[in-house]
């Protein structure tokens, strides 16, 4: 009797044992050829950030893939006390969320700029960069990330009141002289940066760079 319903329950269990393997490994690749969640943002990147994507050869968001995740450092930066005298400076490169309650700055720190008259003057800046993240609402002003000589973000855009985009460089480490694209998606709800970096080595930003042009709104004057 235990011989038979051996014999009879073998086939069957091979059977379950294929399916489960084959399910398994359907699952399997399927989990690693998921697109990049920057896809869902391509009209961006065609058109809002069309000016930096054009600024690097064989750009495609299709080969950027999640590098790491960061929570906002979240230190105090500046008094909103203040934010009359920033503004007669800044406010034209600032990028300001759909409902104008909140704003992003990537410029004060690093530009250190100054008011002359009705010019707008540099006599230098630092080698750093802080990203500051304004809220006129709870009147919080922070800095979410630092970035040193081998990052710059050099454009923001919001996609919706609590998520952004920020778009910048990194220093190649194989290549002296040359930056590939680093893209971070910011959730001000979670508080964190998702860091998307391309897997292309292709991909390098031109000679000529990018200037945003918020920023060549403020019409700098080198000293």
């Amino acid at each position: 009797m235990c011989y038979c319903q051996y014999k009879m329950h073998t086939p069957m269990k091979r059977v379950l044992y294929y399916i489960f393997f084959a399910l398994s490994t359907l699952f399997f690749k399927s989990s690693f050829a998921q697109p990049s969640e920057l896809i869902s943002f391509q009209y961006y990147f065609d058109n809002t950030l069309n000016g930096w994507t054009n600024s690097f050869t064989h750009f495609s968001l299709s080969s950027f893939h999640q590098e790491k995740t960061d929570s906002f450092e979240n230190i105090e930066y500046m008094d909103l006390k203040d934010i009359k005298d920033f503004y007669s400076i800044y406010k034209p490169a600032l990028t300001f969320s759909p409902d104008r309650n909140q704003f992003i700055d990537i410029y004060s720190y690093w530009l250190n700029l100054e008011k002359e008259g009705k010019k707008i003057v540099s006599y230098g800046g630092e080698a750093d960069q802080a990203i500051t993240l304004s809220n006129l609402k709870t009147k919080k002003w922070t800095r979410i990330a630092f970035r040193g000589t081998t990052e710059r973000i050099q454009e923001v855009i919001w996609l919706t009141n609590w998520k952004f985009i920020l778009a910048g460089v990194r220093a190649d480490e194989t290549s002296l002289g040359k930056s590939r694209p680093v893209i971070y998606i910011g959730d001000t709800y979670l508080k964190t940066l998702k860091c998307f970096v391309s897997k292309n080595t292709k991909i390098f930003q031109k000679t000529s760079g990018y200037d945003s042009p918020k920023l060549l709104k403020l019409k700098i004057v080198e000293k």
